[in-house]
């Protein structure tokens, strides 16, 4: 949970990817945080009367429905209406499979069985009813039999964090190829970022931490460093 400042309480579920070094060392990690506060409102408001869940259920962004343990819709609410292009009136009452035949075998029966068993299931998948688009989904127990699912479409959010990494890896072949080293300087704090080419070009180990700028200076050939003082005076 994250508390805000102005003492508004939301929950994040944070996902990182952490990079490593030959050695093994944790060098860096990548990271986002995704706000899940609608679908911790959607399980707590079937701790609610019937008519205070529908009117918490409509309110919420992720798309949202309850099977019932012989796995027939009980609920689908507004966002799950949009999303699949699906009244209630058509969906209520009839079985999970006879309205999504394409997630017979898949991993949404495997899931669902799972948590129908007691057991709370957060994954990434492929829709089956839009192929191409990935969807992320958590699923609970209920009290009284069947399971909640709240779900939303990341195909976008995917679609950046790929983008994201192939640029990164595109910049480390274009560093490599170009002997181009980048670095990062924060003058507050002194500290300093360098990429792997800085390291060669400085024929230092990659493992050390990178130097100040009096460090790094000293690193200069002695008759340079006059200019590099001038440098860093000037920005």
């Amino acid at each position: 949970r994250v508390l805000r400042p102005d003492g508004e309480v939301r929950w994040v579920i944070n996902r990182s990817r952490i990079e490593r070094n030959d050695a093994g060392e944790i060098v860096c990690a990548h990271g986002v945080n995704i706000d899940v506060t609608d679908r911790r409102r959607v399980e707590q408001a079937w701790r609610s009367s019937e008519q205070r869940t529908a009117m918490v259920l409509d309110s919420v962004s992720d798309a949202f429905y309850a099977l019932d343990a012989g796995w027939a819709f009980t609920h689908f609410n507004g966002a799950a209406e949009r999303y699949f292009g699906k009244t209630r009136s058509k969906v209520v009452g009839r079985s999970f499979l006879d309205v999504f035949p394409a997630a017979r075998g898949s991993l949404f029966e495997t899931n669902f069985t799972r948590a129908m068993a007691g057991e709370t299931v957060s994954f990434e998948t492929e829709s089956t009813a839009f192929p191409g688009r990935q969807i992320e989904l958590r699923t609970s127990p209920l009290p009284d039999g069947g399971i909640a699912v709240a779900f939303s479409d990341i195909t976008e959010r995917k679609r950046a964090e790929r983008e994201l990494l192939e640029s990164r890896e595109r910049l480390q072949l274009a560093q490599d190829a170009t002997r181009i080293g980048t670095y990062e300087y924060w003058v507050e704090s002194g500290r300093m970022h360098w990429s792997d080419e800085v390291y060669r070009i400085y024929g230092l180990d990659q493992r050390e931490t990178p130097p100040g700028i009096a460090e790094w200076q000293l690193l200069v050939h002695p008759e340079d460093r006059h200019r590099t003082d001038l440098r860093a005076q000037a920005g």
